[in-house]
Order: structure tokens, then sequence, then C-alpha cells
């Protein structure tokens, strides 16, 4: 199976990508983070944004492969932006190597406010200095440390899940409770 659904098993382009690994994943400084250059690759496409993104790095992570036989090896997970012109408005389908991608605002959102840097601003306490912290950062008071990573490609809503409030419609009437 290749991670571009058009190619066939053996493309060469889907050599190396993995299926996104479901679970909750640490953010440390044992795996740091860096930042994005900007660079454009072969195709003119910014993998991981423009210049300056934050790469959120989870560390080796054990998935099957997205070619192949599907076997269970190991490859790095990292949260990231992307090609703002290119492959943003394709998130959401297979076009990464099993990374998780964001929109850059949404990037741009958890560096600024260290929502996932629990143990980035711990380290910065202790005086180690973290290059890759923005100098403009406004940290959360209750930064955290893991991220969740779910299955989302469900179609319906589950039963247990309330549909969203919609103040320019009006509610679906509900069935009258039974009485006996």
């Amino acid at each position: 199976m290749s991670a571009h659904p058009l190619c066939p098993p053996a493309c060469p382009a889907c050599f190396d990508h993995f299926e996104t690994p479901l679970g909750v994943f640490e953010h440390s400084t044992a795996n740091p983070d860096f930042r994005a250059e900007g660079t454009f690759n072969e195709n003119g496409i910014r993998g991981y944004g423009v210049k300056g993104m934050r790469i959120f790095d989870f560390g080796w992570q054990r998935v099957p492969k997205g070619w192949g036989d599907g076997r269970v090896i190991e490859m790095r997970l990292q949260m990231h932006a992307t090609d703002p012109d290119l492959l943003e408005r394709r998130l959401g389908s297979a076009q990464s190597k099993g990374c998780i991608r964001i929109p850059g605002s949404l990037n741009r959102l958890l560096d600024i406010y260290g929502v996932l840097d629990a143990g980035y601003e711990q380290a910065v306490r202790e005086g180690q200095p973290l290059w890759v912290l923005d100098g403009n950062r406004q940290p959360i008071r209750d930064a955290g440390r893991y991220l969740i990573v779910v299955e989302s490609i469900r179609d319906d809503r589950p039963k247990w899940s309330p549909p969203p409030f919609l103040p320019h419609r009006k509610p679906a009437p509900q069935p009258k409770p039974q009485t006996r």
C-alpha cells in the first residue's frame, strides 16, 4: 500500500512514508525541537513550512510502513507546519511521511504560548539555554508536555457526542420520553 492513493505499491516516492502513529507522545528536551529553514525541495515545496516555523520532535516511534508489506519499523515523529502555498490546503489527506502536519497559524500559537512546553520551560528555569524558544513567547501558566493523537477519519458523529450548537439553526426535535 502506497502513501499516495493513486500510486502503485512500489512507488519510489512512497518509500519512506509511514502511517501517523496514534497514542500519547511526550514532548521533552530529550528530543530537541528545531526551526524550519524555509528552503524548497526539488519539487518546489517547503516541507516544514516557511522559515522560522517550529518543528516539534516526539522522538523515534515504531509504526507501520505506508508502503510495501506494512511492516512495523521506526520513524521520527514530528509535528510541523507545511508549505502554506502548496500543501496547507491538503491537510487531512495522505501527503506526509507520517508526521503530524498542522497549519502555520496553529504552529505559531503552540510555539508562542508554549502549549506543549512544560519540559522546555522547566529547563529554562534550571538555567539551560534553549535557542529554539521564540524570544517573544508568552508561555501559558499550565503548559502541557504530551501530545495525544487520535483517529479522526470518522464520517459520522458518535451517539455519545452531542451535535454542535449552531445559533442560526433550530435544534433538532428531541424524542418524547415513553411512559408506561
